[in-house]
């Protein structure tokens, strides 16, 4: 049996072979650089995280600044309501006569009220208030607990409203039209004497009592507590505002030193690799460029990859990994010293 003669490897499997080292270098490469653009990446993910405060503290300041404002917002609307003097003043007595209503006899309506939970609100012609009654009459039941509110109107009335804790035990919307309607009927005739038509309130209020559609209760004169929680709440905002400002512009002018400084060392960087490419290309000057074989094909690949570090250091920018830069240039000067010291 004849056996045949190794082949002996020829010029196409040594390319083959250096194509396939080549290759598995390449790989091993861009494994090492992803590995290290991970370990690079995660380590800042840690420092960031290290570094990142607990919020807990702003949450619960948050929430407590949310639960004063939401506590306190009727007054601190009322702040800006043409409707403040009214409800002001219907918060400590049963009677507000706005400037200019004219002449009203306001002891006998006190007197006639008593401790009622009565308020009567005189209004001016022509005034803002006087314009929307309803709305005057609201702001104060919206105000103050178990209250009914006439609203007077050039001596005439004009609207009234209650609290939604008015100590009912009926129906609200059939006791309310039926309430208002009897009154406006039994006030119709009355027109000017406010004292006159304040007692046709009372009289329906003491009728409705002693029906037991309505649960007598008396009045007590005095700040009700929310009001001190609204100083309160405003003291609070008024020192977070300081020191929320403060922190703010301190947090701000961290940032912009540590902007500044970060940008004057990117500056210092990009001149650092301008003077390596500099000297890079005082090196190539100065080689031969009549070489031949194996230097002209480094010097060759040499000045394309400097003309690509060239390039990308010339659009560089704040997304730019100046290290990966830096590390290509340092190479690129080794490899031009090499040639030159050949």
């Amino acid at each position: 049996m004849s056996t045949r003669p190794d082949r002996k490897p020829g010029p196409r499997t040594d390319a083959k072979r250096r194509r396939s080292r080549a290759e598995r270098r390449s790989m091993a490469k861009r494994r090492q650089a992803v590995r290290r653009s991970a370990e690079r990446r995660a380590g800042q993910a840690a420092g960031t995280a290290r570094a990142r405060r607990p919020v807990w503290p702003i949450v619960v300041g948050i929430g407590l600044i949310i639960s004063i404002l939401v506590a306190t917002w009727s007054d601190l609307t009322l702040l800006v309501s043409p409707y403040r003097s009214a409800v002001d003043t219907l918060r400590q007595h049963v009677l507000y006569v706005e400037p200019g209503a004219g002449h009203v006899d306001t002891a006998a309506i006190r007197r006639t009220i008593g401790v009622r939970p009565i308020a009567i609100e005189v209004l001016r012609p022509g005034s803002a208030q006087a314009k929307h009654p309803d709305k005057a009459c609201a702001a104060a039941v919206d105000r103050i607990d178990g209250l009914m509110v006439a609203v007077f109107v050039g001596g005439e009335f004009e609207y009234g409203c209650e609290s939604d804790d008015l100590p009912l035990t009926v129906d609200w919307f059939g006791w309310d039209f039926a309430q208002w309607s009897i009154i406006s009927t039994a006030t119709g005739y009355l027109n000017g004497d406010v004292a006159a038509q304040v007692g046709q309130v009372v009289m329906r209020y003491d009728a409705n009592v002693a029906g037991g559609s309505l649960i007598d209760q008396r009045r007590s004169f005095s700040v009700p507590t929310y009001r001190y929680l609204v100083a309160g709440g405003l003291v609070v905002l008024v020192v977070a505002g300081v020191f929320g400002l403060r922190a703010g512009l301190g947090r701000t002018v961290r940032v912009g030193a540590r902007a500044l400084v970060h940008r004057s060392r990117r500056r210092a960087r990009y001149a650092e690799l301008d003077g390596e490419l500099a000297e890079i290309a005082l090196i190539m000057v100065e080689l031969r460029p009549d070489a031949a074989g194996a230097a002209a094909d480094r010097l060759g690949r040499l000045s394309a990859d400097y003309l690509i570090a060239l390039s990308d250091s010339q659009h560089a920018d704040r997304h730019t990994d100046l290290d990966e830069l830096a590390g290509r240039i340092g190479a690129l000067r080794d490899r031009a010293r090499a040639l030159d010291a050949a």
